[in-house]
């Protein structure tokens, strides 16, 4: 894998919004972080994800890296695995985002 590095988008008065990370001249981006850019529940991204890999669109092992995280809870430190969605995962979810909404317009 190519190099990695962190991007910081900031809020009004300097807080951190959204760290997004970059390996391999694309984007990584957690569910959450799609969550939160995307306004939508995690279950919305969940469903359109798995529709995505069941269309075979896109695959899997194509668009998703696994990475491990320390996470510091209470006293202890724990190692979790995070999904990252890579851009062309990100870029078919708004796809299919939007396609939902317009037919949702259509039909009311």
């Amino acid at each position: 894998m190519g190099k990695s590095k962190m991007v910081i988008y900031k809020a009004k008065g300097g807080r951190p919004a959204l760290a997004i990370k970059t390996e391999g001249g694309t984007v990584l981006l957690t569910q959450q972080q799609v969550t939160l850019i995307f306004n939508v529940q995690k279950a919305a991204i969940s469903k359109h994800v798995n529709n995505i890999f069941a269309s075979r669109e896109l695959s899997r092992a194509g668009t998703v890296s696994k990475m491990e995280t320390v996470q510091n809870e209470g006293r202890r430190k724990i190692i979790r695995k995070i999904e990252y969605y890579n851009l062309d995962l990100v870029l078919f979810i708004i796809f299919i985002t939007k396609k939902v909404k317009r037919k949702l317009t259509i039909m009311l």
